[in-house]
């Protein structure tokens, strides 16, 4: 008899949250923006019932908050029915957003729907036909909005003859209010075949040998801040041997940035705006949309990927003569942005746009051209160079508690606001050269050379 068993590893629903405002829409877009969340959990579904699937977890924040809204309730409610008729068990534990709080459930859950104690780790035992055990899921729920108990210690499966499951809602960060612990703990405990994460909102494999860890990331992002494709895992397993996870797309809506470099010669508006159409136009006719799609987990993607439209950022750099003109028009991130609204009105799926960030730089300072004997610029250069190099330098400023407010390190942070931004290499890069530039431009004015 074959102890393998699959099953569908999903977190951080957030029924009951809306996708963020995008300004004047239309109705179809209206549609989608609206009940995003619930579009995703009920694709999640329909996933688990065609793979045909031994049972479902789910990792916290189901609902978006502890008072959960009728309708919320209501919806999962039905979904757990589908799930039943199939006879597919789903167990579920609560995380910062809807933890329990001695709050009363009013709704009964159909009898397929396990639900932690945040009072102390449970395990539950998955059946087969035969009334066998075919999986141990083992998990505990938050008590409340923070969670400081290391819940993974308590988790201490009874043999190791079927698959183990560890359920945790964590940042997976050892000084942190949300399950303090480290990959490292979890690899170290015994028996546990999977770890199935949930919090952190970007899908990502954290141990890809055995134990797996990993997280299913948010099922529909809401904004800015959950850019990209969300969906859930289909995992297959069998006991102490490593897990084969593929990534399942469920967002119908995908929060996009979409880089455009302005040219040298480029000098006015219309320009620009043609290097965007064209920009936009040639994200849309890729056949994978660039950095949509799972990199780093095998895909269960199959055909079409049931996306209805993106919402975008553009983010405009590069050095150009039309740098000026657009520092000095105050409307033109206005102008921009109905203009491609306008561009791409009639598109299918919607391309819509939300907002537009101006980061150009002006091409009238010339590095080559610096003179040997000009001590100042050669010295703000020289410091230019040293700030891109030295990997030192790079994290004090990362340190700096004044600028860290602006930006998260972390790259699988929840819910990451828009205006908070994630330093990477590139942006880093980006900000110490647009920092030279304006400086030199500034020694350049001084001196009446510009």
């Amino acid at each position: 008899m074959t102890k393998k068993v699959t099953f569908l590893h999903g977190a951080d629903l957030h029924l009951g949250s809306r996708l963020k405002s995008v300004g004047e829409k239309s109705r179809d877009l209206q549609k989608w923006i609206n009940e995003g969340v619930f579009i995703a959990f009920e694709r999640m579904v329909s996933a688990a019932i065609e793979c045909e699937v031994n049972f479902m977890v789910l990792c916290g924040d189901i609902y978006d908050q502890t008072e959960r809204s009728a309708k919320s309730k209501r919806f999962f409610i039905k979904q757990m029915e589908r799930l039943e008729e199939k006879s597919i068990p789903v167990y579920v534990i609560y995380g910062n957003h809807d933890h329990m709080d001695n709050k009363q459930e009013f709704f009964k859950y159909p009898d397929n729907v396990f639900i932690f104690s945040s009072d102390q780790a449970e395990v539950f035992e998955v059946t087969g036909d035969k009334g066998e055990t075919i999986a141990r899921i083992l998990g505990q729920s938050y008590k409340n909005s923070s969670e400081t108990r290391k819940m993974h210690k308590s988790y201490k499966p009874l043999d190791h003859d079927v698959v183990n499951i560890g359920l945790l809602h964590t940042g997976l960060q050892l000084n942190n209010k949300y399950v303090p612990c480290s990959a490292e703990e979890l690899k170290d405990m015994d028996n546990i075949d999977y770890w199935a994460l949930g919090h952190n909102h970007q899908p990502k494999i954290i141990n890809e040998d055995y134990p797996v860890i990993a997280f299913s990331g948010i099922p529909q992002g809401r904004s800015m801040g959950e850019m990209g494709l969300g969906g859930c895992l289909l995992v297959t397993i069998e006991p102490q041997k490593t897990a084969e996870v593929k990534f399942i797309p469920t967002s119908s809506v995908i929060w996009l940035d979409l880089k455009v470099f302005v040219k040298e010669n480029d000098s006015n508006q219309e320009d620009l705006i043609s290097s965007m159409v064209k920009r936009g136009e040639k994200f849309l006719n890729e056949a994978e949309n660039e950095n949509l799609v799972m990199r780093d987990i095998g895909s269960g993607i199959k055909g079409d990927l049931g996306i209805k439209g993106y919402v975008v950022r553009w983010h405009i750099s590069g050095r150009g003569e039309i740098h000026n003109s657009l520092k000095e028009d105050n409307e033109i991130r206005t102008v921009l942005v109905e203009r491609m609204q306008e561009e791409f009105k009639s598109r299918e799926p919607f391309f819509w746009t939300e907002d537009i960030r101006l980061d150009t730089i002006s091409p009238l300072v010339n590095t080559e051209e610096i003179s040997e004997e000009d001590v100042v610029m050669k010295t703000l250069q020289q410091i230019h160079e040293e700030f891109q190099r030295d990997p030192e330098i790079r994290e004090e400023i990362m340190a700096n508690k004044k600028l860290a407010k602006k930006w998260s390190p972390q790259e699988n942070s929840e819910g990451i606001k828009d205006e908070v931004f994630l330093l990477n290499d590139d942006l880093y890069k980006s900000m110490v050269e647009k920092a030279f530039y304006l400086v030199a431009e500034r020694i350049l004015e001084g001196r009446g050379e510009k």
